[in-house]
């Protein structure tokens, strides 16, 4: 996947019009935008580095407490941020001591610093009439990486009615810690679907990246990926997991050899037919998976995989096979949540569209007898199901832990599918925290 989905468009041209301006996202490895502000007493540093929680680059500040302070922008001039159009701020960061973070805004009645500390309460206007305060909460520094997003023009209004951002010029901050992906957008900017994510959305990453820790073990995007894993569909490989034995795997080879006909992969294609019918023609699933004149696949595959091109195939593929069609089954039940989304796209990419098409006749039968449909409840009955489903299945049986894990989000209330923690327990606590930037 491309560094940050969310940015890919917005952080080279920091332009508005791809609905977010990115600041800051470390990933160039510098920290040369960065100034500190107040080096009383002196030693404050501001460094670049890489971070294994997060998997990325992020800015580290370090100082004595909130005594020294650092800023990305300015008050004004060259280096201020002159941001007219957008009063949405976004953040993420790792503190387990006191901060203070402010957004230097130009306003209607002047110049305020709309500021956040680690407090459940809001003190609102401070007796210096440009400091308007407000509380993160104060588990904001408990020592873990969190992301944040305030509504400034919001903010301001709240106890300053009358008064209207004109420009947002810095982002400020006092206190020793990290931060990362700090952004400016509009409060009413829409790049979702009306059923809950897009392409080019956080969400998006999140959920590619959480389909890939089940299907490769790893958050990065492994389209090298290829081996015989004995689950009677032959060779599974890329991305998404596409098999030998089931068809997808040919239609990427089919669309690559399209692009590029000639190529280490093509010369397959006539055993890839002829296992594809012995599956869904003769009926014949145990000789569909059969490798015996797959030779030298895997090692093509892997080969074939450094070329840019091959890896748009599969992302392609997976988007009209998979994605899209999740989409479209969304829409169907009239869902709106990003979770429930994620739930349709993670069982369609292992049980194929037809098998996505039998759970949601299944759940939708369920919730139609109970006569008492919510959107939450058809996700847990289509879990329920999809989980029954697996444990019937020898080669699926042992893999639940993913339907379990997306129960976890519904228990922890995540429908939106904001950052999170994630310990799978059947992987001996193995933890990922989602979304991972990948390092350039």
């Amino acid at each position: 996947m491309q560094k940050k989905l969310i940015t890919t468009l917005c952080s080279i041209l920091i332009s508005t019009s791809c609905y977010a301006t990115t600041y800051e996202n470390a990933e160039d490895g510098s920290d040369l935008k960065w100034h500190i502000y107040d080096n009383r007493p002196k030693g404050a540093a501001i460094a670049n580095v890489y971070d294994e929680d997060r998997e990325s680059q992020v800015i580290e500040l370090s100082g004595k407490r909130t005594r020294n302070g650092f800023v990305l922008g300015s008050w004004g001039g060259k280096r201020a941020w002159n941001n007219t159009e957008e009063t949405l701020a976004k953040w993420s960061m790792n503190y387990s001591e006191n901060f203070v973070v402010y957004f230097h805004v130009k306003t209607s009645q002047g110049y305020r610093y709309l500021y956040y500390t680690a407090t459940d309460s809001n003190w609102g206007i401070n007796k210096n009439i440009h400091y308007i305060h407000h509380g993160l909460g104060k588990k904001a520094k408990n020592g873990e990486w969190q992301s944040f997003s305030r509504d400034l023009q919001a903010d301001l209004q709240e106890f300053e009615k009358d008064n209207k951002i004109l420009s947002v010029n810095g982002f400020f901050i006092r206190g020793s810690g990290r931060v990362d992906d700090i952004e400016m957008t509009q409060p009413n900017a829409d790049t979702s679907t009306d059923i809950g994510f897009d392409s080019e959305t956080e969400q998006r990453l999140i959920a590619d990246q959480f389909i890939s820790i089940f299907e490769n073990g790893v958050t990065s995007i492994q389209y090298n990926y290829a081996e015989d894993i004995g689950d009677g569909r032959g060779i599974t490989a890329g991305r998404a997991g596409f098999t030998s034995a089931t068809g997808d795997m040919l239609v990427v080879i089919n669309k690559y050899t399209e692009l590029k006909p000639d190529n280490s992969l093509t010369k397959y294609t006539d055993e890839l037919v002829h296992l594809v019918k012995l599956r869904y023609e003769i009926g014949d699933r145990k000789g569909s998976g059969s490798t015996e004149r797959l030779g030298g696949l895997i090692q093509a595959w892997k080969e074939t995989s450094r070329d840019p091109l091959f890896r748009d195939v599969q992302d392609q593929v997976v988007d009209e096979m998979y994605f899209d069609t999740a989409v479209e089954k969304a829409k169907s039940i009239d869902a709106k949540l990003p979770l429930t989304l994620l739930c349709l796209y993670d069982a369609n990419i292992m049980h194929g569209e037809s098998g996505l098409e039998e759970l949601v006749s299944k759940t939708n039968q369920k919730m139609a007898a109970k006569n008492d449909f919510d959107e939450i409840s058809w996700i847990k009955s289509f879990n329920a199901t999809r989980k029954k489903t697996m444990q019937a299945d020898s080669s699926w049986k042992y893999a639940t832990t993913r339907v379990d894990e997306l129960n976890d989000l519904i228990k922890s209330e995540n429908y939106h599918l904001k950052p999170f923690k994630m310990v799978i327990e059947n992987y001996e606590d193995e933890t990922h925290y989602l979304p991972v930037y990948p390092r350039r």
